[in-house]
């Protein structure tokens, strides 16, 4: 219910890759950087290789990638399911269980899995056009990222806190 302190949902998904075999030829697609699944799994360039087939487009784990928040959702099937409840009136916290796989081995070797993520966000909002967001995340990386031994793929996690204010 609209007037409700709590909401239950889930972004559910699907974004087709390229394939690696044409080379020269995009034929997948890539959402937009801003659309937000999970705070780490398709935001930043994670692993060591481009898994997720995004390297022509900036994102795809390297050690060459230096860019933040460069990555972008192709290539996989997502599931994140999430909780808000509003805490007060000026404070909202969101629990997000996030996931995916991959639809192509853009990596030679690599499973499918991506992983498991764990999301938990506070968001400060005492003005309608002010927020103040501080998210944690812990990533439990999947055989993907693993590319059958070849990499090494240990837990990550992150807090991040942005202020946004809308004109």
């Amino acid at each position: 219910p609209m007037d409700s302190s709590y909401a239950l949902g889930a972004k559910v998904g699907m974004a087709t890759g390229d394939d690696p075999a044409t080379k020269g030829d995009f034929e997948g697609f890539w959402f937009d950087r801003n659309y937000d699944v999970a705070t780490l799994l398709f935001n930043h360039a994670l692993g060591q290789d481009n898994f997720l087939g995004t390297a022509p487009n900036g994102g795809g784990g390297s050690a060459d990638n230096k860019g933040y928040d460069v990555e972008q959702i192709s290539n996989v099937i997502y599931l994140a399911p999430y909780y808000r409840k509003n805490i007060g009136s000026n404070w909202t916290g969101q629990l997000r269980f996030a996931t995916g796989f991959l639809q192509q081995k853009v990596v030679s070797g690599s499973g499918s899995d991506l992983g498991y993520e764990i999301d938990l966000s506070f968001t400060y909002s005492p003005y309608e056009r002010f927020q103040w967001v501080n998210e944690f995340a812990y990533l439990l990386p999947g055989d993907a990222f693993k590319a059958g031994g070849t990499y090494k793929a240990d837990d990550a996690m992150a807090f991040i806190s942005k202020v946004a204010i809308s004109f």
